[in-house]
């Protein structure tokens, strides 16, 4: 199953980034919020970096427990705060919001690509992730540079991150960007990253077990124990595959995620292994 990398850099940010509907907390609002949150902000009033990166990931998303609805502007403004006393994920978080053009600021790509350049200067697999991506595909005042993006990738790889772990893996299933294809190298990073938590490597690996390739045994048992996690997560792919391999017969999905095994036909043709 060939994927699509990075079709959009607006699906990396949601990995790491909740973005909610931004809605304004009043005095009485922040009266009411939990003593826990008005702990943490307390703390984060003092100039504690940590303590103001965790008020505005409250504020993006909000929280229900803390009665805190969410407010991406506030967000920002404590992310910027933390990021300017050296708070590697706030410094992130606001280069996500500059390249989206959230939270009240304009759309500027080059200064997202300027605050992961900090980011991936101190090794940090997401900020290399991210602006791997961006090379990758390019974008707008940034020239589109597929070498330097995929060596990006591959650092922030070595260095742990899921994603990148994953499109290494792709590129190893598919023989592509100077990678040999390699499906016994593709199994191994699509594992490291489905372990992780990571959704879409969880599918890859499920259909690479259903069907087997070159180095990797054909193993349903395993293929389907994956496909119901990313399942379990969410995924429609997931859900559709689990669907057709139980014959397209499984109406409900409480009955499909108690599947065995693969039974049906496979909803794609079997890859061809040369």
């Amino acid at each position: 199953m060939r994927k699509k990398i990075f079709s959009s850099i607006l699906s990396i940010g949601l990995v790491f980034f909740v973005v909610s509907v931004s809605l304004a907390v009043g005095p009485e609002k922040a009266k009411s919020s939990s003593q826990r949150f008005l702990q943490t902000l307390k703390v984060a009033e003092k100039g504690d970096k940590q303590a103001q990166y965790n008020v505005g990931t409250i504020y993006e998303s909000g929280s229900a427990e803390d009665n805190v609805p969410p407010d991406l502007k506030k967000a920002r403004e404590w992310y910027e705060k933390a990021a300017a006393a050296g708070h590697t994920a706030a410094r992130n978080s606001v280069a996500v919001m500059y390249y989206h053009g959230m939270a009240g600021l304009s759309v500027d790509v080059k200064k997202a690509v300027s605050l992961f350049e900090k980011s991936a200067a101190e090794k940090d697999p997401v900020g290399t992730f991210m602006l791997g991506s961006i090379y990758y595909k390019g974008a707008p005042g940034v020239e589109k540079d597929v070498k330097k993006g995929v060596e990006l990738i591959k650092t922030a790889s070595d260095q742990g991150n899921p994603q990148a772990q994953d499109e290494i893996g792709v590129m190893y299933f598919n023989g592509e960007n100077g990678y040999p294809r390699d499906r016994k190298q593709a199994e191994e990073l699509y594992l490291k990253s489905a372990k992780a938590g990571y959704v879409p490597a969880q599918v890859h690996l499920g259909t690479l077990y259903y069907y087997g390739s070159t180095g990797v045994e054909k193993d349903e048992d395993k293929a389907v124990a994956w496909m119901k996690k990313a399942a379990q997560s969410g995924s429609e792919e997931a859900w559709k595959f689990l669907e057709m391999w139980s014959g397209g017969e499984v109406k409900k999905r409480e009955e499909t995620i108690e599947l065995k095994k693969g039974v049906g036909p496979a909803p794609v043709a079997p890859q061809v292994v040369k």
